[in-house]
């Protein structure tokens, strides 16, 4: 084996084990918000506001588009559009409009703490 295919092969494998690395940071900060709330918590303070405005409903469907961009962009650049990608889609949406939620009820119960 050549040295250009060995350092190449090197190359390869720090960069699979930094993805790697990555990935484990970004599903711990991942798990790590949200568990910021019970599992009703998060809809018992929105409620405790009152029905959530307008710009509650903008921040989701600007999520949901958001997230539609960026599968979408990566079925253009090749991801294969299959059963198994479709569920990551799913999972990935639900995941940002349970974070979305979540960071709409934290700025309600900020809110209420500043005015007790």
């Amino acid at each position: 084996m050549g040295k250009g295919r060995k350092e190449r092969g090197k190359r390869a494998r720090e960069e699979k084990f930094k993805g790697q690395l990555a990935l484990g940071v970004s599903r711990t900060k991942l798990k790590a918000g949200l568990e910021l709330f019970g599992e009703n918590e998060a809809d018992e303070i929105i409620a405790s506001a009152g029905e959530p405005g307008d710009d509650y409903a903008a921040l989701l469907q600007a999520t949901q588009a958001n997230i539609g961009v960026l599968f979408a962009a990566l079925t253009a650049h090749g991801l294969q559009r299959n059963e198994r990608t479709l569920d990551l889609a799913g999972k990935t949406t639900t995941m940002a409009l349970q974070l979305v939620h979540f960071a709409f009820a934290a700025g309600v119960r900020m809110g209420q703490s500043e005015r007790d």
